[in-house]
């Protein structure tokens, strides 16, 4: 009879492991950014943006988003003072080619601020689905103590853009060649000392490959207010900014090419 106990408590045991798995990790070069990445696309706003992950008919499919709450969501110019933000774990995403589904981390979708947390993507696209581009909006509710707000994501008075899954044919090139390796995020940093910037700030980027780079600023309006074009080397580059112009407050500040986009936190003390 013990051995039958043994075997019970062993399966339990695994049982709950497997259900204390995370279903993906955040991205933590965002751990110092605000919102959530990467961010819709948007040809002047953010060009690098969106999923670009294509899912092949047929094929397993992956994609992570990462989610960042800050304690303050600026709504056309009003500050939002932020709890939580509160996803549905089965409706929140809509627009989901056929055979794919979400999941959160943390597996309830409440997004606490001042934490990081991700939503995964995931699941093999059906045969049902016609090639072409399947646009998403993610619904969520914004806490403040006692008060709830519900918005949909991509919001043009947050974050303009879209985000859409391209679904491909198993048969197209996209979905037969040998994808090409993507930038990791750990190949690239942005940084700049002192934060709080007074006047000029001293710029640190690592980037995996030498070639024409953007760096943008924008304010918590989501308005470009800076936009640089640097020619960087691989690795390790510095640059002097003056930064004087700006008023104070908090900022996003970017770099970007045609592979990538990382954001972070930037304040303007002068």
């Amino acid at each position: 009879m013990k051995y039958y106990y043994l075997f019970f408590a062993i399966l339990f045991l695994h049982t709950s492991l497997l259900a204390q798995t995370p279903v993906c990790m955040p991205d933590s070069t965002f751990r110092d950014s605000i919102g959530v990445f990467p961010l819709p696309f948007d040809s002047i706003e953010s060009p690098m943006g969106g999923i670009r992950e294509i899912a092949c008919i047929g094929k397993p499919y992956d994609f992570n988003f990462t989610i960042v709450i800050g304690d303050t969501l600026f709504i056309n110019g009003i500050p939002f003072v932020l709890d939580t933000l509160i996803l549905s774990t089965t409706t929140a995403i809509t627009g989901l080619p056929a055979g794919l589904s979400y999941s959160c981390n943390p597996p309830n979708c409440r997004f606490n601020k001042d934490e990081i947390g991700c939503v995964n993507i995931s699941g093999t696209p059906a045969t049902t689905n016609l090639p072409g581009q399947y646009a998403l909006n993610i619904t969520g509710t914004l806490v403040s103590g006692f008060f709830r707000l519900d918005r949909t994501f991509p919001d043009p008075l947050v974050a303009p853009g879209i985000y859409a899954i391209e679904v491909a044919s198993p048969n197209s090139e996209d979905c037969t060649t040998s994808s090409t390796s993507k930038t990791k995020a750990a190949d690239v940093n942005l940084s700049i000392a002192p934060n709080p910037v007074q006047g000029v700030g001293l710029l640190k980027l690592e980037v995996p490959t030498s070639g024409l780079y953007q760096y943008r600023i924008f304010n918590m309006l989501g308005r470009e207010v800076v936009a640089i074009p640097v020619r960087l080397q691989a690795g390790y580059n510095e640059l002097n900014v003056d930064l004087s112009f700006l008023p104070n407050g908090m900022y996003l500040h970017s770099i970007n090419n045609k592979e990538f986009q990382l954001s972070k936190r930037l304040m303007i003390q002068n």
